[in-house]
């Protein structure tokens, strides 16, 4: 292709061609209202052949022009401002290590920017001159208005600059190269330095200043992130204006980089000024196709959306082995389960018929899962309320438990003090208690080990037992069934504690303490055995009901339980109820231990709360502890 340089030529004459048979590619390029169209064919890498170059002024003849052609493929130049352009410096390395190194380039400076069929990245063509490798990153944002011609077929999208660093190649010219498109406010320079290639892509507004001046400026401010002297960069903005002046479309190309696209263009026209402007950018995008700049030509409007017909859905989802198979599976289970759908519907025909047949069959399926659970239950986890009912029940009055130890497959263990009452001493009472555990049936293996050699007055105890079995609900008799008879009533009386719905009975006087000696205490019965009950009863046919289990209570410093005290407390405003202690004197109390004193102290502080009433037994009271307190003060004394 020769090269001439008229100031003034007339519209280059087309010569006619025979269309190649295959890979032909066309390029539409929009300039004011006419589309500069070239189309060609690749001849080895970096080179082509120019088939047909011409303008077109009705875009409706551009499909037309497509099909004359026959071309297999249809690029369309965007101008550099819908586009954002960006370049960036890449280290040594394989071709391969480049290419990588570049699209993380592109995801750090243009994530989000566009989507990933919008955005182009490739690797500018090295020169023997380059110290380090240059790539190049062009987005074409979704917010762009610009719109290619109407097309049978979607074509791809190739940018101005593309075409623009596709001239350049390898040359490394001292001049910049230009390109400017005033209808299109779009500006692209690309400006060779020692580190590389400075490329811009820019929207200007050519008609606020003359387009030399926005085109000088434009060159400063490139060489400036190109790092250049400003010296040069004075020449060559002035050069640039030059030879650019007014003109609102133009492409300034240096000598060698003319020299070298004459070179990589072959076909019958002159390649001059006029035709450069008109063809340059796209015969560029002809050679960025067979080059490594090839990515960038590759931008589609849209990713493609193939609707098939409803017939050519069916059939491609029927081909489908695996959905196919499913269909099949699906037949079967419809042949075998279609009677069961028969008979749910005769069942549902009768349950309507017979509501409560349903609700049998529920109660039946609650009482399996009942049965399972109480025997998942027995293996796996003790009643421990009821276990600790167990205990109560065969705790005799006089004995304070202080830690009780229960846990699942561990034997329990219990320790706590006993205290003399109803004539019974210490060790009666801790022996009481280890009989009535054994007799339950519950605790087997029980063994009592004292913490003190004391045999006088209270004792500390420990008593250990193995949990035999723990489901077992022995049959307690009255006097160790707190349900029938509390600890209140055993210790003051019936008629002591106020019944629930009845007047309190107490009397407003305590009652005269018997002394001690004066005759023998009344005759405490017999711990009775409640299995033997349990299995009298059931022979007799007269269980007891499951409500007369004894409620765990919690017991007070005097032998109370939380229970009674509270109950007392809440009839306080009647009557004063509760045993009044025997009135001491300071005789008596001398010849007391510290320990009987203490004890002492304990029934007279539970006596005063219920004498807040009675002034007279109160002022008794208070001399009493006073009297006890001096007592044991005197005992502490050595």
């Amino acid at each position: 292709m020769k090269i001439d340089y008229p100031a003034e030529q007339s519209h280059p004459t087309m010569s006619s061609f025979d269309s190649p048979s295959s890979n032909i590619l066309a390029v539409l390029h929009r300039q004011g209202d006419e589309w500069a169209c070239v189309a060609g064919h690749p001849e080895g890498p970096g080179n082509v052949k120019i088939i047909d170059a011409r303008m077109i002024d009705d875009e409706d003849q551009v499909q037309p022009w497509i099909d004359s052609i026959e071309a297999d493929s249809v690029r369309v130049v965007i101008p550099a401002s819908e586009i954002i352009c960006r370049t960036c410096s890449l280290p040594d390395g394989t071709h391969e290590e480049l290419e990588e190194a570049v699209h993380l380039q592109a995801e750090s400076q243009l994530l989000g920017t566009a989507p990933s069929h919008r955005l182009g990245v490739a690797i500018i063509p090295g020169s023997e001159t380059d110290t380090v490798r240059t790539g190049l990153i062009l987005a074409w944002p979704e917010s762009s208005p610009w719109s290619p011609p109407p097309l049978e077929a979607a074509p791809l999208f190739a940018p101005d600059v593309a075409g623009l660093c596709a001239l350049l190649n390898d040359t490394r010219p001292a001049e910049p190269l230009l390109w400017v498109d005033g209808e299109e406010s779009s500006l692209c320079i690309a400006i060779a330095h020692l580190q590389g290639i400075q490329v811009r892509g820019l929207r200007e507004d050519f008609q606020s200043e003359p387009i030399g001046k926005l085109v000088s400026n434009a060159v400063i401010e490139t060489g400036l992130k190109a790092e250049l002297p400003m010296d040069r960069l004075k020449t060559m903005a002035m050069s640039a204006s030059d030879r650019i002046g007014d003109r609102d479309r133009c492409l300034s190309l240096p000598e060698d980089v003319l020299q070298q696209v004459a070179e990589r263009l072959t076909g019958d026209d002159t390649m001059d000024q006029r035709w450069l402007d008109r063809y340059a950018i796209g015969s560029g995008i002809l050679l960025a196709t067979s080059t490594d700049l090839i990515p960038l030509t590759m931008l589609q409007r849209e990713l493609p959306v193939v609707e098939p017909s409803l017939l050519e859905a069916t059939t491609s989802q029927l081909s489908n082995r695996r959905i196919a198979s499913w269909l099949l599976a699906a037949a079967i289970i419809i042949f075998i389960f279609a009677p069961l759908l028969l008979n749910g519907l005769r069942y549902g025909l009768l349950q309507i018929a017979h509501p409560s047949l349903d609700d049998q069959i529920q109660m039946n399926e609650r009482t399996d899962r009942q049965n399972a659970m109480y025997r998942a239950i027995s293996s796996q986890a003790w009643p421990m309320t009821k276990l600790l009912g167990d205990v109560s029940s065969s705790l005799p009055i006089g004995v304070e438990l202080e830690t009780v130890r229960l846990a699942h497959g561990q034997p329990l263990k219990l320790t706590g003090k006993a205290t003399p009452s109803d004539g019974m001493d210490a060790a009666r009472l801790v022996t009481t208690m280890k009989d009535q555990l054994e007799s339950t049936g519950v605790f087997d293996d029980v063994t009592l080990r004292w913490e003190n050699p004391e045999t006088y007055g209270p004792r500390t105890f420990t008593i250990e037992a193995r949990v035999a079995r723990p489901l077992l609900r022995p049959r307690y008799g009255e006097d160790r069934d707190f349900a029938a008879l509390t600890l209140a009533q055993r210790k003051y009386g019936i008629d002591a504690v106020t019944q629930p719905g009845t007047d309190t009975i107490a009397q407003s006087t305590p009652t005269p303490a018997t002394p001690a000696g004066s005759g023998p205490p009344p005759a405490r019965p017999k711990p009775n055995n409640p299995v033997a009950r349990s299995e009298a009863e059931e022979s007799s046919g007269n269980p007891r009901s499951s409500g007369s289990s004894r409620r765990p209570t919690t017991r007070t410093g005097d032998g109370t339980s939380r229970g009674d005290s509270d109950s007392r407390a809440g009839n306080a405003g009647t009557a004063m109820s509760g045993r009044i202690p025997e009135m001491l004197t300071q005789e008596q109390i001398e010849g007391m231990s510290a320990a009987e004193i203490r004890q002492q102290l304990v029934e007279v502080s539970g006596a005063r709360k219920f004498a807040r009433n009675n002034p007279e037994i109160k002022q008794q009271l208070n001399d009493q502890f006073n009297l006890l307190m001096e007592g044991l003060k005197a005992k502490s004394k050595p």
